[in-house]
């Protein structure tokens, strides 16, 4: 089989035994202008005829200090288009074909600061997460003309969208943004599951708790309703907990707007454009970051020790990947999980941070890959 995945900032492509990484060609002409600048720059400031002797050249290790990562993928045709992070530059999606990586690579559309991830396809469109400032919001892109339509707004942030097959409904996570009386940032509240059906605007609330985060529901083709459990963990020290407690319920509040851009659309209008800016997960004090949270791998590894867990990987314990019952119950399927995919044949494929493995539809893991803090698994053909 084959799969294509995210690993430090590069997309790879498995197949069968053999993997190897697919370069993106925007990164490469990225970081082969930024070393031409600081050539280009050098005799400003440097040998016995510069004009500015002892002043630093501004581009002087801009190549190997910038950010050049892929922050997200999915196939569209016979191609596949992803989005790039330049850091504060720029950023933006293109489309290439990971058969013949050598092969020009396609501009779909550019901006500064822009940051988008979890892309995902429904009909001629492609969904996906962008930023703006500390918010992120769902935006539907065309790829055949740039423009892409902001479908939800408000102090929140939200990812992995999901499209129900008939198109109907919209399916995400989302986390309130607690801010103090002068509008600050106070914390960041737990993550729920919402669904906003896009024929009537209504908004349902499907899972929260203040207890933990719901990530990224999907429905495979066989009707199997899985998503990502975490115990929801402060990212700011100086948080309110009642506003964080509060945060999903003024998120809902906050999507009101939803209503007047599916009106406006209806009439004709383009509901507003969002910008993005974007940060790269770095280590913290001696921890590692996934996802913004610390995550202290001695205490990891004791805890798989201490239950015996079979290939073992970096992720918590309590990060799980759980099937949703008929009756609402959620069963755990795996530990230690931080991103997953269906397969057709019912079965799954997931990382643990330090491999991709497959489950077959009888529960039998099998280690595909070793892949640093794989995400964005994507399977690339039906069996």
């Amino acid at each position: 089989m084959k799969i294509m995945y995210i690993s430090n900032g590069q997309m790879s492509l498995l197949d069968g035994a053999k993997c190897a990484e697919i370069p993106s060609q925007r990164i490469a002409q990225y970081i082969q202008t930024l070393r031409q600048l600081e050539k280009e720059h050098a005799w400003k400031s440097e040998g016995s005829g510069a004009q500015f002797m002892g002043q630093s050249n501004r581009y002087a290790n801009a190549a190997e200090n910038a950010v050049g990562e892929v922050t997200g993928f999915v196939p569209y045709d016979d191609r596949i288009v992803y989005a790039v992070n330049l850091g504060h530059e720029t950023g933006g999606f293109y489309r290439m074909d990971p058969a013949d990586p050598d092969a020009p690579e396609g501009l779909i559309c550019s901006a500064v600061r822009l940051y988008a991830q979890d892309l995902i396809v429904h009909g001629r469109d492609i969904y996906a997460a962008l930023r703006e400032g500390l918010e992120q919001h769902i935006i539907r892109l065309d790829p055949a003309t740039g423009r892409y339509q902001t479908l939800t707004e408000g102090d929140t942030i939200e990812r992995h969208p999901f499209i129900t097959p008939d198109g109907s409904r919209l399916f995400f996570d989302m986390r309130g943004i607690a801010r103090n009386e002068n509008q600050a940032l106070a914390g960041i509240g737990p993550s729920a599951i919402a669904s906003l059906n896009l024929r009537t605007g209504e908004i349902t609330e499907l899972f929260n708790d203040p207890a933990f985060d719901y990530l990224k529901y999907t429905e495979s083709s066989d009707g199997a309703k899985r998503m990502l459990v975490r115990p929801h963990k402060q990212l700011n020290g100086n948080t309110n907990p009642l506003g964080c407690l509060l945060a999903p319920f003024s998120a809902i509040a906050g999507f009101v707007h939803v209503f007047s851009a599916i009106n406006a659309a209806r009439k004709g209008k383009q509901p507003p454009m969002a910008l993005s800016d974007g940060e790269a997960a770095k280590p913290a004090n001696g921890h590692l970051t996934i996802d913004g949270i610390p995550v202290n791998l001695d205490l990891v590894q004791r805890e798989q020790k201490k239950h015996g867990d079979e290939h073992a990987g970096i992720v918590p314990r309590d990060w799980r990947l759980v099937q949703i019952e008929p009756d609402g119950t959620l069963k755990t399927l795996q530990h230690g999980a931080m991103d997953y995919a269906s397969l057709p044949d019912g079965g799954y494929i997931y990382s643990n941070g330090l491999n991709i493995l497959r489950v077959s539809p009888d529960g039998k893991r099998t280690v595909l890959v070793k892949a640093h803090l794989a995400a964005c698994l994507t399977p690339m053909e039906t069996e």
